[in-house]
């Protein structure tokens, strides 16, 4: 069983190249903050659409500010929050992703050029 574990874990890892986990964990936030969008709670007006919702919460999460609803009126204020969260959220992992795989880029090169040196 544990075999079994580590090959998936080790096949697994190979496959989420670090571009492909941004990706994905932008994608995963945008798909939760869209079904957040969708509850009750989070409108004052009538349900949105899960058009409307994805797109708000794309939106939000990449940062454009583009937005299909008015956000003051539709969204009651736990609404409004969660879009904020969002929107700190994706700027965060604008800023924050980059910088890391900067880093891990340069720890790389730094290597090569040792090797090459030699």
């Amino acid at each position: 069983m544990d075999i079994l574990f580590f090959r998936i874990r080790r096949s697994v890892s190979r496959r989420l190249t670090p571009p492909r986990i941004f990706i994905l964990s932008f994608a995963l936030v945008i798909l939760v903050g869209a079904i957040l969008l969708r509850l009750p709670l989070a409108v004052s007006r009538a349900p949105l659409s899960f058009v409307d919702a994805l797109f708000s919460s794309a939106s939000a999460v990449c940062v454009t500010g583009l937005a299909v609803i008015d956000i003051g009126k539709d969204l009651s204020f736990a609404g409004q929050i969660l879009t904020l969260v969002l929107f700190q959220i994706g700027g965060l992992g604008i800023i924050t992703f980059p910088s890391r795989d900067g880093r891990s880029c340069r720890a790389r090169s730094s290597t090569r050029r040792g090797a090459t040196s030699s």
